[in-house]
């Protein structure tokens, strides 16, 4: 029966599925491929790694503030909009990186820029519509939505790498944004949601009812919704520090540039297998069972990547497990969100959590540049990604049960106008 629902929901909501993974991909891009900018900007400016890693804390300051409104305007049915508004801005903002002159104050101002757009193509807005669409197979669904990061991901550092070496580190800001922003605008402006749903009410039987859930103050004060925000929290600072620090890490430990850029590729593509591998798994298994363990793989990969230089497999092999563990983060943390408190206010909530996310990466590799800045390595930094895996963990194992939810129905179109607002 089971499978039989599934297969109805994949029919209905694939167009959905393939739209987010195209839109997704590009979120990832500037924080994958920033570490290739790091030594030609360094050269050309004489920036340090602290400056030039500032970008993730004005992305987080930002985002503190445009994702809660992202999220209620995805809540009132405005997620195509969001969307190519973002795709769009953020795609012309990335390519006029290639205009920097030296100048910290322009450098910020772009980023900023830049932050503002990319809050409409956040996983809010993605994640929100395939759970709209899904119920029985809506871990698979996140998973291969949210895929679209670590193609991204994956992928970029290689790109960025052709394109630097060919074209300079100016023709790599442009060729990127050419590359994956316009593609994805086309994919998401043919498929996604051409007929908007507000996800925060359904019919049954003529009646107008409610999405299960808790309300958006509910959740706010929720034990279990706050042990998300803390896990959340601390995952994504050691997560978008990784990524965005990979390529130098690895170049600190005597890697060639080339060697360099397949490290950070390699975590980006073992992101992808664990999306894939944890949305199979949490169809099948409790979330906070796989969540700890998901979520414990990054420090004991961090404890092994200190261990070795960056000659032979076992860097690789870190790496990998790495990969795999934060590739299963994103859409763990919204698949919660949704069994945890419900759909009624998912947009709301999820704009929350994204913009823990932000403040989290953009603190994260602010910290990872100090250390590297004050030590001229990354050991240190390595080190304290074990705890902060641990305690993740263990907030995300003592979440316990799904709860369940009734929805009452709202009878009035002013009532259903009052719940919206």
């Amino acid at each position: 029966m089971a499978q039989d629902e599934a297969k109805k929901e994949w029919a209905s909501g694939w167009p959905v599925v393939l739209a987010g993974v195209f839109g997704i991909s590009f979120v990832s891009i500037s924080t994958a491929s920033l570490g290739l900018f790091m030594g030609p900007l360094e050269q050309e400016f004489g920036w340090t790694r602290t400056q030039i890693s500032i970008t993730g804390a004005i992305g987080a300051v930002i985002a503190m503030i445009s994702l809660p409104l992202v999220g209620a305007a995805v809540d009132k049915g405005y997620s195509r909009f969001v969307a190519l508004a973002g795709l769009l801005g953020s795609a012309l903002i990335f390519a006029s990186l290639a205009l920097s002159t030296g100048s910290i104050i322009l450098w910020c101002v772009q980023w900023m820029l830049f932050a503002i757009f990319m809050s409409g193509i956040n996983p809010i807005v993605w994640s929100a519509a395939v759970s709209n669409q899904f119920k029985a197979a809506r871990g698979l669904a996140l998973a291969v939505v949210l895929s679209g990061s670590s193609i991204g991901s994956s992928t970029a550092p290689l790109v960025a790498r052709w394109l630097i070496d060919d074209y300079g580190w100016r023709g790599g800001f442009i060729g990127l944004a050419l590359i994956y922003g316009v593609v994805a605008f086309v994919v998401v402006a043919v498929f996604f949601e051409r007929t908007p749903k507000t996800p925060v009410a359904a019919k049954s039987g003529g009646a107008t009812q409610l999405l299960p859930g808790l309300t958006f103050k509910e959740a706010m004060v929720n034990p279990r919704m706050l042990m998300i925000f803390g896990a959340t929290f601390l995952s994504f600072m050691l997560l978008v520090s990784m990524l965005m620090h990979t390529a130098p890490l690895m170049e600190t430990r005597g890697a060639t540039p080339q060697a360099a850029a397949m490290g950070a590729a390699t975590i980006a593509a073992f992101m992808l297998v664990g999306k894939l591998a944890l949305g199979w798994a949490l169809d099948r298994a409790p979330g906070h069972l796989i969540g700890a363990l998901t979520y414990a793989l990054p420090g004991a990969a961090c404890l092994f990547l200190r261990e070795f230089d960056a000659h032979g497999v076992a860097p690789f092999f870190a790496l990998a497990v790495m990969g795999f563990g934060f590739g299963g983060i994103m859409q763990l943390t919204a698949y919660l969100v949704g069994r945890y408190i419900g759909l009624r206010s998912f947009g709301k909530v999820f704009g929350i959590v994204s913009s823990l996310m932000a403040m989290a990466g953009g603190l994260g590799p602010i910290v990872a540049g100090v250390v590297y800045d004050a030590t001229r390595n990354y050991d240190l930094f390595l080190l304290l990604g074990a705890p902060v895996s641990v305690a993740s963990a263990l907030l995300i194992l003592f979440l316990g049960r799904y709860p369940t939810f009734a929805a009452p129905p709202v009878s009035t179109e002013a009532d259903l106008a009052a719940v919206k607002a």
